[in-house]
Formats: C-alpha cells, sequence, structure tokens
C-alpha cells in the first residue's frame, strides 16, 4: 500500500485519494449536501434579517410613511367593517313563523347577528333525532347515547351541513353509538377548517332561501388589502438600514415606532383574512323579516320548553328544542348532547325588555381580574426586578469590565457590549408593564362602576399553561358577563368563589373600572333591588 496516500480537503465535499480513481459523489451525498448549503443560506439570510432589524438604524422617512399608511389601513379596516356590520332585527309578534320553516341552523344565522352559532351544530343533532337519521336512548348511568346504525329515511335527503354532522358522529362512534362522553372528548375536531366549512354551508343554504346575501364585495377589500400591503413592503426596506458599527441602543426610538406600525399592519391583514375566509352575510328584506318574526316567537317559545326538557321527547317537543337552542334557550339540551363546546364570545339577553344578542369579550390587558391592591404589588415587585437587572446589565456591558472579562478581538468585545445594552434596554418592557399594574392597581382601589342587569355569560376561566396544576384545582375563577341592556357588546369580569353567581339569574354588580375585578354582588330573580 506504499505510494498511497489520502487527502482530504475541508473547502470541498469531494474526497480524493491520490494514486487511484478519483470516486464521484453518490447522487444521495450530492442531494445532501445541496439541502445543507440551503439551509445554512437560509439561515445567513435569516441573520441578516434579523441584524437588519435589531442592529440597524431604520430610516426615519419611510418608518413615518409606514406608519401613516397603517393608519390609513386601520381606518379603511374600520369603515369596512362598519359597513358591513347588519341591522338588528326588530321583534314581530309572538307567533311561529310559517308555513316553510327554515332549518335550525339557518334560524341560528339570521337571528345571531347573520353569524352561524355553535349552538347550530348542537340543533342539527336534534333535528336528526327528530326525522329518524338518528335515535337517542340513556345509558344505566343515564348519560346520552346517540345511534348512528339503523335504517334511513329514503325520502329525506340531507344538506351539506346535515351531512358533516352525521360523518363527525359516525365517525366518533363504536359498534354503531356514540355517547355524550366520547363526543366531548372529540370536541376539539370540531374547529378551525371543519366550522368554516359547517358555516359556509348554512351561509349557501340561507342565501338560496332569499334570506340573506354576502355582506362585502372583493372590491371592498381592494382598500384596506393593497394599503396593507404597500405599508409591509415599505416597513420591510425601512428596516434594512445599514448594521455597520451599528449599536442596539441606537434609534431604539424609531425601531419601537417601527415594531408598532409593524404590528397594526399584522393585525389588520389578520382581521382581512378572517373576513374573506369566515361568513359574513347581510340580511334581505325577507331575512330581515323573518328574523324578526323568529325572535318574537322566542318569548314564546321560552314558556314551551320546560326545564328539564330532554333529547328523549317527541318530534314536535325535539323540534321545540332545536329552535330553542339556537335562540339562547335549553342551555341544559346542549350540555346534555357536549358535541360543541360554548361559544364565549356571543350570549343571547333579555335586558331591556327585548331579547337581541350580546357581543362577549374578554380584555387583553395585563393582569386583567387582578385585585386593585394586589395589582399594586406585583407591579412594584416587577419594577424593582427589572430595574436591577437593567442596571447590572449595563454595569457588566461597560467596555472596561468586558475587556476584563473577554481576552479577545476587539469585535468579540463589541458584539457583547451591544447585546448587553441590547437586553438592558429591553428591561423597560416590564418595567413599563409594572407601571400599568401600579396606576391600574391605585385607579381601581377608588374608581369602581355598578352594572344591572342578567347575568348572561358565566363560565370557569381556564388558567394559563403556566399556572401550576394545584393552583388549578383549587382556584376557581368564573367570567361573568352582566347586561344592562345599554350596548350591543359588554366585557367579561373576574370572579372568585364569593363573588361568582350563575347564569341567568340578575345581578348588581360592582368591579373596578380597569382591571374587571368584581367586590360585590348581590342577585336576584327577577331584577328587583
Amino acid at each position: 500500500m506504499s505510494g498511497f496516500f489520502t487527502t482530504i480537503s475541508t473547502a470541498s465535499t469531494t474526497t480524493t485519494i491520490t494514486g487511484a480513481t478519483p470516486l464521484a459523489p453518490r447522487r444521495s451525498q450530492a442531494s445532501g449536501h445541496v439541502f445543507a448549503k440551503q439551509a445554512s443560506g437560509t439561515v445567513l439570510a435569516v441573520q441578516h434579517l434579523v441584524a437588519a432589524v435589531l442592529l440597524g438604524r431604520p430610516s426615519p422617512g419611510l418608518v413615518v410613511l409606514a406608519a401613516l399608511i397603517a393608519a390609513l389601513a386601520g381606518v379603511a379596516w374600520w369603515q369596512m367593517r362598519e359597513r358591513i356590520s347588519p341591522p338588528v332585527p326588530i321583534e314581530i309578534g309572538d307567533r311561529r313563523p310559517g308555513p316553510d320553516l327554515e332549518p335550525p341552523a339557518v334560524i341560528g344565522l339570521i337571528t345571531n347577528g347573520y353569524r352561524v352559532p355553535r349552538t347550530a351544530v348542537v340543533a342539527t343533532v336534534i333535528d336528526l333525532i327528530r326525522r329518524g337519521w338518528l335515535r337517542a336512548a340513556h345509558s344505566d348511568q343515564g348519560e346520552l347515547v346517540i345511534l348512528t346504525r339503523g335504517p334511513t329515511p329514503a325520502s329525506d335527503p340531507l344538506r351539506p351541513a346535515e351531512q358533516m354532522v352525521l360523518n363527525h358522529l359516525v365517525a366518533n362512534s363504536y359498534e354503531g353509538a356514540t355517547s355524550s362522553s366520547i363526543l366531548t372528548e372529540a370536541q376539539p375536531r370540531l374547529s378551525g377548517a371543519w366550522l368554516r366549512r359547517f358555516e359556509r354551508h348554512i351561509a349557501d343554504d340561507a342565501r338560496r332561501r332569499g334570506l340573506t346575501i354576502r355582506a362585502w364585495r372583493p372590491i371592498d377589500l381592494v382598500l384596506p388589502v393593497g394599503l396593507t400591503i404597500v405599508g409591509l413592503l415599505i416597513a420591510t426596506l425601512a428596516s434594512g438600514g445599514t448594521t455597520a458599527g451599528g449599536s442596539i441602543t441606537e434609534g431604539w426610538g424609531w425601531r419601537a415606532i417601527w415594531f408598532v406600525t409593524v404590528g397594526v399592519l399584522i393585525v389588520v391583514a389578520w382581521q382581512l383574512l378572517q373576513v374573506a375566509l369566515g361568513v359574513a352575510e347581510a340580511p334581505t328584506e325577507e331575512g330581515q323579516r323573518r328574523a324578526g318574526q323568529w325572535i318574537g316567537y322566542r318569548r314564546r317559545l321560552n314558556n314551551l320548553i320546560p326545564t328539564h326538557a330532554s333529547v328523549l321527547a317527541s318530534a314536535d317537543q325535539q323540534l321545540l328544542l332545536a329552535h330553542g337552542v339556537v335562540l339562547g334557550l335549553a342551555p341544559h339540551v346542549i350540555d346534555e348532547i357536549a358535541i360543541i363546546d360554548d361559544d364565549a364570545t356571543i350570549a343571547w339577553s333579555d335586558a331591556g325588555g327585548l331579547a337581541h344578542v350580546v357581543d362577549v369579550s374578554r380584555p387583553r390587558r395585563p393582569g386583567y381580574g387582578l385585585n386593585p391592591m394586589l395589582a399594586v404589588l406585583v407591579g412594584l415587585l416587577v419594577i424593582t426586578i427589572a430595574q436591577l437587572i437593567q442596571r447590572t446589565l449595563h454595569s457588566v456591558g461597560d467596555e472596561r469590565t468586558v475587556t476584563g472579562l473577554f481576552d479577545a478581538a476587539s469585535g468579540v468585545i463589541s458584539t457583547v457590549e451591544d447585546t448587553l445594552h441590547g437586553i438592558g434596554t429591553a428591561m423597560w418592557l416590564p418595567t413599563l408593564l409594572g407601571v400599568w399594574l401600579v396606576v391600574a392597581g391605585i385607579v381601581d382601589s377608588f374608581w369602581v362602576r355598578t352594572s344591572r342587569g342578567p347575568v348572561i355569560k358565566a363560565r370557569r376561566a381556564r388558567p394559563g399553561r403556566w399556572v401550576p396544576e394545584r393552583l388549578r384545582r383549587e382556584r376557581m375563577i368564573m367570567e361573568l358577563a352582566v347586561d344592562d341592556g345599554s350596548h350591543t357588546s359588554v366585557h367579561s369580569l373576574v370572579a372568585n368563589e364569593r363573588t361568582a353567581v350563575p347564569e341567568g339569574v340578575w345581578a348588581q354588580v360592582a368591579s373596578t373600572r380597569l382591571l374587571g375585578h368584581i367586590r360585590t354582588v348581590r342577585s336576584t330573580d327577577d331584577g328587583s333591588w
């Protein structure tokens, strides 16, 4: 073997053996090297982008232009949102509309603000049981069991939305039967794409019946979409400033404006995407009239449905239940079937003497639901810790300190300094959070508002994943929504074991303004104080 030696080049992917015929790399090796180069190029591109955003000094002129366009995009989106908002139906009589009854899901669409409520899925299940496509029974333990196997009606074709619900029940059945516990475990599957398809089928059915039309035209999206795209392009150009010799702490004001601008543009883009993919309907004259008739019939329907009504009833009673579910009645039937979880963003209310739908939202303010005094203490603690970390990082990031810690090239020292100062500057974010908690806690200690009306939504709050399991079990936190009849939307308030009340009762609630913490609750059955 004398005379042979091996030379390996680190700059090439080919291994050459001197004194022998060169070996060509295998195809799999070549493709792997190509993939590695592409991945390396992608990583470098991401690094350059991050450097341009964090170290690059944004162009002030382009940042101002992008911020102006972002403001215009937000205004255009808001105007479009107001334009496509449907009118509120007015009660007409108290008789059941006839003679041609719409499917329960379509009734839910035209009476729930021209949106398809989640209760439409439950109403569809009840309607399928009534029509013989499904059968229902109770187990020995009292649990509802739905039989999916058996003879089907030959002269009763299914609509697309009904077929989707039937397919879901069949897919989650065992030996031709499913139960409420099985359907509860399968609830996560009825979200996202499945719900969007279901809603589109219901909207198509309503349009075929002449009850609704699409609330927007493609041309309505041109202005907000165009402004959003242009704003993102200009923001991208603005972030491409030079990074040579740049410092993280330099130009932080313009970078903050740049981040806020990009955040606004992303929110507008997300809202436009929701409009394009979702269901946004507007009523026709006939649809508005039918919606008013069904809402007027709701008052009589409330007296026709017993509080103990079950799905196991006659066909006429099952039809009443299907109508009542989409009209905000018979919540116990929704729990009995348990095919889909409750929608926390919408609720029915009789405040003011007229039945109407109310949008329920939970504010995303930091510390929402905290006791004011606890918010002050937490805020002071956050400010203290953030300031200590900031001072420590700025002290360590001093040039003399870094030079003493790192016996390396000046480029490494400069990078370490910039990184430490940048992290130290970022500590202003938790500092501002602490300031907000302190201010909100002090304000809420003296500023309390009182709401009177029915509790239209009462649900147990879902703690975040960061909450320890022991606290999840022991702490009972409720979110309550009280409607006084003066607004079409309300904010949910946060209650504990002492201030929690059940849904449906009338209550007088004293809560804080900024943090939504309930101080006292007084409840009655009829709204008399």
